[in-house]
């Protein structure tokens, strides 16, 4: 397996060797499968970045669900 092999298990392996930090495959999987960022899955893929600052950068490139979901709001007030 290798980082062109475009799974969830390669996006893993490569930021465990370049960005030393490991990821859980399962996260990984739900933004492959582009399902909606919520607020606790960017938290389990990079506690340092906040959900809201996302939205921009996911709009720009036609992230499905870009916007914010409404109970990932709700947590943070």
């Amino acid at each position: 397996m290798s980082e062109a092999d475009g799974t969830p298990q390669a996006d893993c392996d490569y930021a465990s060797r370049y960005f030393e930090v490991s990821l859980d495959p399962a996260n990984v999987r739900q933004v492959f499968e582009h399902r909606t960022l919520a607020t606790d899955l960017v938290r389990r893929i990079n506690p340092d970045v906040d959900r809201a600052d996302l939205t921009e950068v996911l709009d720009s490139v036609g992230y499905p669900g870009a916007e914010e979901p409404a109970d990932s709001r709700r947590s943070r007030d």
